[in-house]
């Protein structure tokens, strides 16, 4: 999960990603629940302010 606003530098650098288990991130925010059934691939976006995603085409 990215916010969007990552340079390329920042993505190239191991030390600023790591892997965590979906249900460690849901527990931190559980408005990610209703995405995980979405196909792989899909981008989101949250919509500010609010706890909902809308499909980035």
């Amino acid at each position: 999960m990215f916010s969007g606003t990552e340079t390329q530098e920042y993505l190239d650098n191991p030390n600023n990603s790591a892997d965590y288990a979906t249900n460690t991130i849901a527990n931190y925010d559980p408005a990610i629940i209703p995405c995980l059934e979405m196909p792989a691939g899909t981008e989101l976006e949250r919509i500010v302010g609010t706890n909902k995603f809308e499909v980035v085409e």
